[in-house]
């Protein structure tokens, strides 16, 4: 049986799309992860900031990295371990 992609709104209202293969093409246990990035350092932000009026500070924003070194640690987790929700968030300074 063939199983349709997922589909929902991201926090950008851009689509996210998450193909779950069929059981039979598993070659290891399904693990899904939960990723709640707060405000990124992103261009995004930035037009965000000035739609707002606002001053763009990078330091009070996540640096894209930190975020895909958090990612990073979820993916490649000892198989012991199931993270199941990342919710990062930049620290106030």
């Amino acid at each position: 049986m063939r199983r349709a992609p997922s589909t929902r709104r991201g926090p950008d209202r851009d689509p996210v799309v998450v193909w779950i293969p069929p059981i039979g093409l598993r070659t290891r246990p399904l693990r899904v992860t939960s990723v709640s990035p707060g405000r990124t350092d992103t261009d995004m932000q930035r037009a965000v900031v000035a739609h707002e009026g606002g001053q763009y500070d990078a330091d009070r924003f996540l640096r894209p990295e930190t975020v895909a070194r958090t990612v990073l640690h979820a993916v490649t987790a000892p198989p012991d371990a199931d993270i199941t929700e990342l919710s990062i968030r930049p620290t106030a300074r």
